[in-house]
């Protein structure tokens, strides 16, 4: 798979009570943008909510709402705040223009209008917010590798800390078993790791994803393998049922520690002692079908309607107030996205389903073999 940067045409709002001003400047500008437009305040906001622009070329003398409060409501609303704004104006006063920066403007146009220098100031402030929008990208990604790191490296080593902690009770046939244990939890780290880097270099360096055919069932039984000591802490019974072998699309690595082991966790985390978390595996001609079903507490709407957004970490305790991060879900679906598979989540939560609660993850993956 390889990620392809996807261009789109800039969108560009233009403002003005006058029609003249409108034409003139759609005239020049519609050749290289996606041109809307609005002659009057009220209007400039709903179209911004419906379209979000890339930019706003706004007039400042308009009647009612003025460019200023038009401006100062842009600004306060979160999801339209950082749309850079350019004032078009007759006025020529310092005072005005201070003024026009301190409300949120990021540069003036001058009436009547100078077209060469209009799509110039429009070009520098679109390459300005592509620039920092991208910084925005980077820095999301780099919050969800440091939940990588700080997060599915817990499994492992949780598992290596168990293990030693009885270490010196058994027979040493058990001890031979457990060093094994040990040392592939300890491989599970080290991959970890490098899938990490190697997302790192990704990202600076967009190239093809290393997909190839897995075997999913081995994969999970790696993964309750890494979780055993906690399912058995909270009495957590793992009904499986699935075929001998089912290959599918993956990268393993990811497959075991960033998908598996977060999904699993979570129904971990969120189901009663002595309850059961139900792992079934589906095939049909193309495709290979895992589901995950915990009746556990289940999610509110709120929180499942923003499950993959990494901006809104959805962390909550535990049953057994268990702490996480609220962030595994939005890795989960770039890496599914990666699988080129789907992913569905149903839930239903305790408080408005008391008999019928819990959550079900379906993943549809590619098959193969």
């Amino acid at each position: 798979v390889i990620m392809m940067d996807k261009r789109t045409i800039s969108k560009i709002l233009i403002v003005d009570d006058e029609p003249s001003n409108i034409r003139i400047l759609s005239e020049h500008l519609q050749d290289e943008y996606d041109i809307c437009v609005a002659t009057n305040g009220l209007k400039a906001l709903e179209i911004s909510k419906e379209v979000h622009p890339d930019l706003i070329l706004l007039d400042i003398m308009m009647p009612n709402l003025d460019g200023y409060q038009v401006c100062k409501r842009l600004k306060e609303d979160k999801s339209l705040q950082d749309i850079p704004v350019i004032f078009a104006t007759a006025m020529s006063q310092d005072e005005d223009e201070i003024y026009g920066f301190q409300v949120g403007a990021v540069d003036y146009v001058t009436k009547p209008y100078r077209i060469n220098i209009v799509r110039q100031r429009i070009k520098t402030h679109l390459k300005i917010k592509d620039q920092s929008d991208q910084i925005l990208r980077a820095a999301k990604t780099n919050r969800e590798l440091l939940h990588v790191i700080c997060h599915d490296l817990i499994n492992p080593l949780f598992a290596i800390s168990g293990l030693q902690q009885f270490f010196y009770t058994f027979t040493q046939e058990k001890k031979d078993r457990l060093i094994k244990s040990m040392f592939r939890s300890a491989d599970h780290g080290l991959a970890l790791i490098k899938m990490v880097r190697e997302i790192c270099v990704l990202d600076d360096k967009p190239q093809s994803v290393k997909l190839s055919s897995i075997d999913l069932n081995l994969c999970i039984e790696q993964s309750l393998s890494l979780l055993r000591l906690k399912l058995e802490n909270k009495k957590i019974t793992i009904k499986l049922e699935c075929p001998e072998q089912a290959f599918v699309w993956a990268e393993k690595t990811s497959l075991i520690h960033s998908v598996l082991n977060n999904i699993l966790t979570n129904a971990l985390k969120f189901s009663n002692e002595d309850s059961a978390i139900e792992i079934s595996v589906t095939e049909d001609n193309d495709n290979v079908l895992l589901s995950i079903r915990d009746s556990g507490i289940g999610m509110p709407d709120n929180i499942l309607n923003t499950i993959y957004d990494v901006r809104a970490s959805t962390s909550r305790p535990g049953t057994n107030e268990e702490k996480g991060t609220g962030y595994g879900m939005s890795l989960i679906k770039k890496f599914i996205k990666l699988y080129l598979a789907e992913i569905t989540i149903w839930s239903q939560d305790i408080a408005q389903f008391p008999e019928n609660h819990g959550t079900k993850v379906s993943i549809k993956f590619k098959k193969t073999g």
